[in-house]
C-alpha cells in the first residue's frame, strides 16, 4: 500500500494591488536638503524684535506731545424728590449731555397711565420742574437727545407717602 505523504502546495498569492507599474509614477528630482545658516533665523528674529519695540514705542509715547482728553461722564443726576402735594424733578443743567442736547424725552409712568413730554433745549437748561402726581408711585425716565450721538437717558422713582 503506498504511502501518501501530503504534498505541499505553495498558496497563491492572493494579494491584490493596484500599483501602477513604475515606469508610470513621476517622481520629483531629489534635491539637497539645504541648512540653512543660524546667521539667517538670528537676523530674522532681531529684525522682528525691533518692529515690536518700535510699535510698542508708537502706541505709547505717540500721543505724549497732545494734550489730555478730558472725559466727562455721561450722566446728568437726574432725580424726584417728593414735597408736600408735588414731586420736584431735577437735573445737572452742567452736565455735557444736557449742554449739547438738541431736545429730551421725559416718560412719565404715573399709576396705570403713560405720558411722554417733550422737553426742548431751553427747558432742559433750567434743570428741573413741578409734577403734580395723580397717584402715590410714580416713575420716570428722562432720554436727552443729541444729535450726532444719539441719547442718553436716567431713572428716577418717587413717591408722596411718607
Amino acid at each position: 500500500m503506498p504511502i501518501c505523504e501530503p504534498e505541499s502546495i505553495e498558496e497563491e498569492d492572493r494579494s491584490f494591488s493596484l500599483q501602477e507599474p513604475e515606469s508610470a509614477i513621476a517622481r520629483p528630482a531629489a534635491r539637497p536638503h539645504r541648512r540653512r545658516s543660524p546667521w539667517v533665523f538670528a537676523i530674522l528674529l532681531a529684525v522682528g524684535c525691533v518692529a515690536v519695540v518700535l510699535a510698542a514705542g508708537v502706541v505709547f509715547y505717540g500721543s505724549a506731545g497732545a494734550a489730555p482728553t478730558r472725559i466727562e461722564p455721561l450722566t446728568f443726576g437726574f432725580q424726584a424728590a417728593a414735597r408736600e402735594d408735588h414731586l420736584l424733578l431735577t437735573w445737572n443743567p452742567a452736565a455735557k449731555a444736557v449742554r449739547d442736547a438738541t431736545g429730551a424725552t421725559l416718560t412719565i409712568h404715573d399709576g396705570p397711565e403713560s405720558e411722554d413730554v417733550q422737553l426742548d433745549a431751553d427747558a432742559l437748561r433750567r434743570g428741573g420742574l413741578d409734577y403734580f402726581p395723580v397717584f402715590e408711585n410714580v416713575e420716570f425716565r428722562l432720554a436727552v437727545t443729541d444729535a450726532p450721538r444719539g441719547s442718553v437717558s436716567e431713572q428716577a422713582h418717587a413717591s408722596l407717602r411718607p
